[in-house]
């Protein structure tokens, strides 16, 4: 009986009071954790520095633009690059949390989708990504957007929404590809969704490529083919005892590896 009643007043829940519910938890999760992370993350410093430049035709860095763009934003607001760039992963955050609720309706009864916003928004590594100038967060609310939008059936706000995602970070271009390639039989919605992605897309390419002075289609592209340095080569720089041989064991190393087998142990 207990149980039923508990269904029963959820059930009149309305999803306004859900989002206000998920927004109370997601912020006061975050409290004990503000003091953590009071200093930039090393990639959070790139993103910084490109949205301060983003408009000033010297932009500083090659990330997609969409994390800088938002951080710039929300920089006119709060007149503060960091707490800016902080503010955008806090409230994409929150905002996932209340995707992650309405997809799952979709689905499952409302409990269930409840439960399931609230395993995100109290999820560690979430928490930790929430509260940092990196562009995670942002991602992840944008592909959630876009999967919401996928299931309603609505394909243009679909293309714009996983359009967002991909300026985020550039992942987001497979999942656009499979969901796109999904609607094969359905011709309209495959030049919606195809239009619509790239226009938002268009922006991010031409952003960057007049930023580089060539073209650039996929953002951080240069990079491929190249190795990621070992972080052992940073001590070289500083006289220490034994500095020869650290230098040998890492150009012996270097030689045993290949791009390819680099690649495929990361992946």
């Amino acid at each position: 009986m207990d149980i039923e009643y508990s269904r029963y007043r959820l059930s009149r829940l309305s999803d306004r009071h859900v989002f206000i519910l998920l927004a109370v938890v997601s912020v006061i999760s975050r409290i004990p954790f503000l003091k953590t992370f009071e200093l930039v993350a090393f990639d959070g410093t790139y993103y910084l520095n490109q949205a301060r430049t983003l408009f000033s035709g010297e932009m500083a860095g090659a990330f997609p633009i969409g994390y800088p763009l938002a951080v710039a934003f929300f920089q006119l607001f709060l007149r503060d690059y960091e707490l800016a760039g902080a503010a955008v992963s806090f409230c994409a955050s929150i905002g996932s949390a209340m995707m992650i609720y309405l997809i799952a309706r979709t689905f499952v009864r409302r409990e269930f989708a409840l439960l399931g916003a609230l395993l995100l928004a109290l999820n560690p590594l979430f928490i930790r990504l929430s509260l940092m100038e990196l562009s995670e967060s942002a991602y992840i609310f944008w592909v959630l957007l876009s999967l919401l939008f996928f299931i309603r059936q609505r394909p243009v706000l679909f293309g714009l929404a996983v359009g967002a995602a991909a300026i985020t970070r550039p992942e987001a271009i497979a999942i656009a590809g499979l969901l796109w390639l999904s609607k094969i039989k359905k011709p309209k919605q495959l030049l919606l969704i195809g239009v619509s992605f790239i226009a938002v897309y268009a922006v991010n390419a031409v952003i960057l490529t007049i930023n580089a002075e060539r073209v650039v289609l996929l953002p951080k592209s240069g990079a491929l083919g190249i190795r990621a340095s070992h972080w052992e080569t940073r001590e070289v720089t500083i006289d220490f005892a034994g500095k020869q041989e650290t230098i040998e064991d890492i150009e012996k190393d270097v030689e045993k590896k290949s791009v390819l087998g680099d690649y495929l142990h990361r992946l």
